[in-house]
Parts: structure tokens; C-alpha cells; sequence
């Protein structure tokens, strides 16, 4: 399955199940999903209602795992958003930035020094990570 911005998805893990929006899909990268801050006890037959883009917490959140395990399946589509722009920094292992990518009107780029930092900043998340911190949050339908 391939997903296309405008998706959206439903994710089973083992503490719920989340809903997300594809905001973006650049070939080669994780895609930008505008995860609902929520798990849910059940899984949806379909989408409440079209997710609000600027109600979501955007992540670069590989997915590969979740569809060869049958995890994640897509629920509908709506109109896609205008890409979000953010900045992705590149750490070396110590946890120190390196450089930075920055994603813009769904291109993705190398950081020019005349960009500055008004950009916000996004980090590529694992799944698990992500699941784990919202558990810990008890937010639960």
C-alpha cells in the first residue's frame, strides 16, 4: 500500500489505536503524518470527521514496520493540507546537530545560512516512542 498526502489512517499498537493524516509523502523519506493526540480503545470503521490540520502534532514517523504487520490501514481521505514547513536536524550519535534539512512547500532541501529559525522544528519518530509518550499521557477514547 502507498500512502498519499490526504490519507487518512488509522494505527494499531499495542496500548490503542491512533488516527493520523498524511500531510506529506517525499519519495525516499518517512512520511509527515498530523498525528490525533489520542489512542482509542477500538479501531474506527471510519473517520469521525475530516482531522483539523492545525489540531494534530506533526512528526516524520517511518511506517514500514506497521504496514508489513497488517498495523495500519488507511480509513478515508480529505483534502490535503498545504505541506507543512519545518526543520529537520541531523544529529551525529553524541545527539549533536550537524545540519539540518528543511522541508518546504513539500520539497525537501539542504538548510542555507539565509533561512534563519523561524521555522519550526520536527524530529523523525519512531512509532513505538511516539505510542509510549501519548500512554503515558493517559489520553484514551
Amino acid at each position: 500500500m502507498s500512502l498519499r498526502a490526504g490519507d487518512i489512517v488509522e494505527i494499531e499498537t499495542p496500548q490503542g489505536w491512533l488516527q493520523g493524516l498524511v500531510m506529506a509523502q517525499e519519495a525516499g523519506y518517512p512520511p509527515t503524518i498530523g498525528v490525533a493526540m489520542v489512542l482509542h480503545d477500538a479501531p474506527l470503521s471510519a473517520p469521525a470527521a475530516p482531522l483539523d490540520p492545525t489540531a494534530l502534532q506533526v512528526v516524520l514517523m517511518p511506517l514500514d514496520r506497521a504496514q508489513l504487520a497488517g498495523h495500519l490501514r488507511v480509513l478515508g481521505a480529505q483534502h490535503p493540507p498545504p505541506p507543512p514547513g519545518f526543520r529537520v536536524p541531523v544529529r551525529d550519535r553524541a545527539g549533536a546537530e550537524i545540519y539540518d534539512w528543511i522541508w518546504q512547500a513539500g520539497r525537501l532541501r539542504l538548510r542555507r545560512p539565509e533561512d534563519g529559525d523561524d521555522l519550526p522544528l520536527r524530529e523523525i519518530r519512531a512509532l513505538d516512542d511516539l505510542v509510549e509518550d501519548l500512554a503515558g499521557r493517559a489520553k484514551r477514547r
